[in-house]
């Protein structure tokens, strides 16, 4: 970037649109230099002092820059000395308002303010106000995790009469990223053969508590998730730009839009006794997920756990609640048998067609809300009655693919000694844990055909016995491609199948066939192989 053309765009008639400079005298050039931006990172290396003199000077405005580079991220939110510096922060957009428009000089442009919340749990989280202007107008939703950089500005209040002159700081954004997770190191060498790998990882779950492996497992394979598939193959292509771009109808655009995507995410419910470990379980998973938010039942209401439009300054806002904030994350329920009726019955479109709709004043929104759904709820009745004892509806309890009862499976005496004289470190545990679901994740999984034969078979014996819906085959299929990225497979096998198989009989949601436990199976792979190859010959013999 020569100084010839600094000179030129900060001085002169090509000056961008979108900053607010004017663009009046020559108003065929402004198409021209909407385009025009500066990548920081790329002409740093051309020329250093011409690009630091032009963040130096950055105030009301000059050509849009991106790629910020991350020396300018702030551990907190600006304070005074930061005041019309270039930072960078990052949180979770909490509000945002409606479009608007700004005078700047004699021109007016397009202006919105929204708010995002820093992510800590140490202390009270501070909230800041953002101003985008021309193309950063709508680039995020509300939940959304960012990176907003911009300038450091003041905002003042509207003067009342008795009243001290109060402000509050405001970043003009310049550029705003979506948080994308990078692994900070790799998961260690991980054992070949899928028994000893299951042992290992279970062992690292959680490790506080002993026992509990099928109740781990289930956990561990819910947060995975299962395969994400469309209709459209190229969907996906076109989104990330690898095909080329091409002219195409409303109706075209409005068909890819529109076409309906399976549901990825898994749910799970804890159902057990005070003191059984639902809530150290609970804990543990939001430590090892991002983004993960944690609430309870007894303290949020139906706008906390979804979303809310309140007016502010004579304008509409959109707050997000605890599940838009977890999107492609987990949200964990505690106490959830507390939620009122009304609470219940909001999360239901939350947790099957993963969007929250919003219409209110005029306002008609979706949020996204892909992510997995942990709650633990507690009773006081004896075991087989647990699930009964909860109330809830049948149209909730079909939404979660596992219920998961915790009170037979504590741990023995024995094993509670021995599990605390090899008890590994709580942090350790947490970051291989983590590191090993995000690298997971990643993985594409394809079902096999003897893998798909074991789903269809198991379905139908259900089907026979219990008169179960379609939801429970959908359940299955998530759980089978969610263990098979665990093991870090590409390809979901029979045995993969069966091991859901062995899950899902040991959820309260599902008849009981067979009576065997993950928890007793695990601690041999004999065991494990013969109960597998039993029920394998069960459901292909008719």
């Amino acid at each position: 970037m020569g100084r010839e053309h600094m000179d030129r765009v900060e001085g002169g008639y090509e000056r961008n649109n979108y900053m607010g400079i004017d663009n009046g005298e020559r108003p065929e050039k402004a198409n021209d230099n909407l385009s025009m931006r500066i990548d920081i990172m790329k002409e740093y290396d051309r020329n250093p002092e011409e690009v630091l003199r032009l963040l130096a000077s950055q105030r009301s405005g000059s050509t849009p820059v991106f790629n910020i580079p991350y020396a300018y991220d702030l551990s907190t939110y600006p304070r005074s000395e930061h005041y019309t510096r270039i930072v960078s922060v990052y949180g979770t957009v909490m509000k945002m308002g409606l479009l608007k428009f700004k005078e700047v000089g004699s021109r007016k442009i397009d202006y919105q303010e929204i708010k995002i919340q820093e992510r800590n749990t140490l202390y009270l989280p501070r909230t800041i106000n953002i101003q985008l202007q021309g193309r950063l107008i709508d680039s995020c939703k509300p939940g959304e995790v960012v990176r907003v950089a911009g300038v450091v500005e003041v905002l003042w209040r509207r003067l009342k009469a008795g009243l001290p002159i109060e402000c509050e700081y405001s970043i003009r954004a310049l550029e705003i990223t979506r948080q994308k997770i990078h692994n900070k190191e790799n998961v260690d060498v991980l054992p070949e053969c899928e028994f000893s790998l299951l042992k290992e990882v279970l062992d690292a779950y959680a490790p506080s508590l002993a026992g509990l492996r099928q109740t781990k497992l289930a956990m561990l394979v819910c947060t995975i998730g299962g395969q994400e598939s469309t209709k459209d193959v190229n969907a996906k292509d076109r989104e990330s730009g690898s095909v080329q771009e091409r002219e195409s109808t409303l109706a075209e655009q409005m068909y890819y839009e529109m076409q309906s995507k399976n549901r990825v995410s898994s749910h799970i419910l804890l159902v057990g006794k005070t003191g059984s470990g639902k809530s150290t379980l609970l804990g543990f998973a939001a430590k090892t997920a991002v983004p993960a938010v944690r609430t309870t039942g007894t303290s949020c209401t139906s706008a906390g756990l979804t979303a809310c439009a309140t007016r502010e300054n004579n304008d509409w806002m959109i707050e997000p609640g605890a599940i838009p904030q977890a999107d492609r994350g987990i949200c964990c329920i505690d106490d959830f048998g507390s939620l009122r009726k009304e609470e219940k019955a909001s999360i239901l479109e939350a947790m099957e067609q993963q969007t929250i709709t919003i219409a209110k004043a005029g306002i008609i929104l979706k949020l996204d809300t892909r992510c997995t759904i942990i709650g633990a709820a507690r009773h006081n009745t004896e075991a087989e009655w647990a699930l009964q004892s909860l109330k809830l509806s049948p149209p909730l309890l079909s939404r979660f693919d596992l219920i998961m009862g915790i009170d037979d499976l504590l741990a023995s005496d024995e094993e509670i000694a021995l599990k605390n004289l090899e008890k590994q470190p709580e942090e350790k545990c947490e970051m291989f844990i983590r590191d090993l679901i995000e690298e997971r994740k990643k993985t594409q999984v394809t079902l096999s055909e003897e893998c798909k034969l074991i789903i269809e078979m198991y379905y139908r014996r259900l089907k026979e016995i219990d008169n179960v819906s379609i939801r429970a085959l959908e359940s299955h299929i998530r759980l089978c491609e969610g263990y098979a990225k665990l093991m870090g497979k590409t390809t979901a096998t029979e045995t993969h199948a069966l091991m859901m198989v062995l899950l899902l009989n040991s959820s309260l949601s599902t008849k009981k066939i067979w009576r065997y436990t993950l928890d007793a199976l695990l601690g041999s792979k004999n065991m494990l192989d013969a109960a597998l190859s039993y029920i394998k010959h069960d459901l292909l013999t008719e």
